[in-house]
């Protein structure tokens, strides 16, 4: 039986596509016919992150995630719903009249979105879609990625996650080596 050596503390980032971060919540939107509720989304999203990293060697579009009180989080997403909530800012979404239901205003554009972003996409919504709010929470808290960046926050609400942890024992080969040296310079 061989052993996976662990990644050097290192942190993996890169840069968000905030292009193709709207296109794949706009999928997730129409996906879900605008019954989804950001919690969900925010979910999703972070599955997708993750499923795509550890199957191409990039995320999808590229968030920095979070561990917060209610689990993992794409960070920069969460902070948009809260704008975009506040009326700040304006964008394809809207969310209902409970601040929670996010509808869609147009279709995404699939053309900024790869064959495996989609598919990302669908494991993400696949894994949580049939979930209740506490199985979501409860899954989502069980994550490795999640109990290493939360059990470091101190008595901060939340602390980033180091994607190293997000990258799966089985997957951390040259490749996700050579991703801790060199993810800035990769395009999602």
């Amino acid at each position: 039986m061989s052993t996976v050596a662990p990644l050097p503390h290192s942190e993996i980032k890169f840069k968000l596509n905030p292009q193709k971060r709207l296109e794949a919540i706009l999928w997730l939107v129409n996906q879900g016919e605008n019954k989804l509720t950001k919690y969900y989304i925010l979910k999703m999203l972070y599955y997708a992150e993750k499923y795509h990293l550890n199957h191409y060697g990039r995320p999808v579009f590229g968030d920095e995630l979070s561990a917060m009180h209610e689990g993992p989080m794409p960070s920069t997403t969460y902070d948009l719903f809260k704008r975009v909530i506040a009326g700040i800012v304006k964008t394809d979404f809207v969310f209902g009249s409970d601040d929670r239901t996010i509808h869609a205003s147009r279709p995404a554009n699939t053309d900024y979105l790869s064959a495996t972003d989609i598919k990302a996409l669908k494991y993400g919504l696949e894994k949580c879609s049939k979930l209740d709010y506490p199985q979501l929470k409860a899954m989502s808290h069980k994550e490795k990625d999640y109990l290493e960046a939360w059990n470091k926050r101190g008595s901060k609400g939340s602390h980033p996650i180091d994607l190293k942890d997000a990258i799966d024992t089985v997957n951390q080969t040259e490749d996700s080596k050579f991703l801790i040296q060199f993810s800035k310079y990769v395009k999602v």
